[in-house]
């Protein structure tokens, strides 16, 4: 005799992967990924954005989103040495020889700095000053972020209303 089959169960379907492929179902599962996750930096940023007023950013976090290599660390250090006057572009380059820079470099890798900044929480780092020839000078937010530590920030001991000058000093 046969066994008699069970009438309530269904034959399998196949899956996702069998019918169009494992690679390309892969594919298509991390592209869905890829893309939830740009939404929810896109989300991210637009809160931070709204929130800046009340947010305070410390070095460290600033250095993380705009600094690329150590070249640009450097960059910006010069430019908090040199205060509210800032300096030119050949001044810059000047400066850091060893990294062999020259003053068209400077400036891009200051726009570039500024234009991750601006994505993230829609600042700048530094900006050009002066008439005829603009020098480069770290804006007042640098000034306040560049020069906190993350205790200070903290406990509430940086001084906000001193100027750059005085910061440093």
């Amino acid at each position: 005799m046969e066994p008699v089959k069970n009438a309530l169960t269904k034959p399998r379907k196949r899956t996702q992967a069998e019918k169009i492929g494992r690679h390309k179902y892969m594919l298509q599962l991390l592209h869905r990924l890829i893309k939830m996750e740009k939404e929810n930096q896109a989300t991210l940023r637009y809160l931070c954005q709204g929130l800046r007023d009340f947010l305070t950013f410390d070095r460290s976090y600033v250095q993380q989103i705009i600094c690329e290599d150590e070249v640009d660390s450097a960059i910006l250090d010069a430019l908090r040495h040199a205060g509210q006057e800032g300096m030119l572009p050949r001044d810059l380059a000047n400066a850091l020889k060893e990294y062999k820079l020259k003053p068209w470099h400077v400036s891009r890798r200051l726009c570039r700095m500024n234009n991750r900044l601006r994505k993230h929480i829609d600042q700048t780092a530094a900006e050009k000053r002066g008439g005829k020839r603009q020098r480069w000078a770290l804006t007042d937010f640098m000034y306040k972020a560049w020069g906190s530590t993350k205790e200070d920030i903290m406990s509430g001991k940086e001084n906000v209303l001193a100027t750059p000058e005085q910061q440093w000093a």
